[in-house]
């Protein structure tokens, strides 16, 4: 009897601690410092990546296993384009190069994912650089799975005032299906497979 009561009581406590929540998530270092992240939707709704965001600064985290390329535009001809490879995630800091807080306003950013292409598909791009079949060649390396028939883009907005943030609505921009990759530099920000060296800029004004 006074077994069944030890087993029935050690069963109670176990149900409380889960439903306690003792157990806390903890979340990601951003820029160094602790963020305190902000509610947003689920992943699913982010094609490219999912933000959070603290008082320093916006940190998307991936959803796709790819380099991507962040632009970010804002007040005071604020601009920012940097490419992040596979082990980094993308980050926008709200203080500038020399330390100063960057202006209040609305900002808008653009995820852009750079494909995986493997050396030989990447060699058979400069091959056709300048074929006058270019178009129709590309076409034939997407019917055949070399290239990917789209690439997805993600934009979005967020307002900073002060050390306050606010993220606006994602929006999945599927607008590269046809533009990059018909562009002759294309192939020069692939990124292999076997290479994560990525050619990346940035631009800050």
């Amino acid at each position: 009897m006074v077994r069944k009561s030890l087993l029935l009581g050690v069963l109670l406590l176990s149900i409380l601690f889960t439903e306690s929540g003792f157990a806390q998530k903890t979340a990601k270092p951003v820029g160094g410092k602790v963020p305190k992240p902000q509610p947003v939707e689920e992943s699913k709704s982010f094609p490219v990546a999912q933000p959070f965001t603290n008082e320093y600064g916006v940190e998307w985290h991936p959803t796709v296993d790819t380099a991507i390329e962040l632009t970010v535009s804002g007040p005071n001809e604020v601009s920012s384009k940097t490419t992040f490879g596979l082990e980094t995630l993308p980050y926008f800091d709200f203080y500038d190069e020399n330390g100063n807080l960057r202006p209040d306003g609305v900002y808008i950013y653009e995820l852009k994912v750079i494909p995986n292409i493997d050396p030989s598909t990447h060699q058979k791009m400069e091959a056709i650089r300048e074929s006058p079949n270019r178009q129709e060649l590309i076409e034939e390396m997407k019917a055949f799975g070399e290239l990917p028939e789209e690439t997805p883009t993600q934009m979005g907005s967020f307002t900073f005032k002060g050390h306050e943030v606010i993220m606006g609505d994602a929006v999945n921009m599927k607008t590269l299906q046809s533009t990059d990759m018909d562009d002759p530099n294309f192939d020069k920000i692939i990124v292999h497979n076997q290479d994560v060296t990525i050619q990346g800029s940035e631009c800050i004004g």
